[in-house]
């Protein structure tokens, strides 16, 4: 079985040089945990997408329970309160049993061959909202990031 920290190591081998210049595990960035936060390099580096990642199919479905969070981002109000693009991140064993899917969030799906994992894309994340992170986010993830450094 694939761990999470398995999952966020692959994930940033694949995707952090071409498309993000910053990548933080395991931060409270919003009203939740992410997994994985990310920081465009493109849109003038100010895009979030963020990673949740599942390993196992009672763990995707109990992230539904979070009222708040999904509510939050299938309305998308307060998009200060929300990533730009929010993705599942789901190990291949999931994948193969029926999973449910929600119209705000992306899926990408680690596979197998051999000895080697490498990142699926199954369904492409829609925006979410088009506003760039503001100054004072950028000295919240600042903080967090020293927090999680000391």
């Amino acid at each position: 079985m694939t761990s999470e920290k398995d999952i966020q190591k692959i994930i940033i081998r694949e995707k952090f040089r071409y498309y993000y210049k910053i990548m933080i595990p395991n931060i409270y960035f919003f009203t939740w945990e992410s997994d994985l936060l990310a920081i465009d390099k493109n849109n003038n580096g100010n895009f979030i997408t963020e990673f949740e990642i599942k390993c196992s199919r009672f763990d995707y479905l109990q992230d539904f329970k979070k009222a708040d969070k999904h509510k939050a981002l299938s309305e998308q109000r307060d998009i200060t309160a929300i990533p730009n693009y929010f993705y599942y991140v789901l190990s291949e064993e999931i994948a193969q049993k029926e999973i449910p899917g929600c119209d705000y969030a992306g899926l990408i799906i680690v596979c197998k061959i051999g000895m080697n994992k490498y990142l699926k894309t199954i369904k492409k994340a829609p925006l979410l909202h088009n506003e760039s992170m503001p100054m004072y986010k950028w000295e919240e993830i600042a903080i967090k990031l020293n927090h999680k450094l000391l």
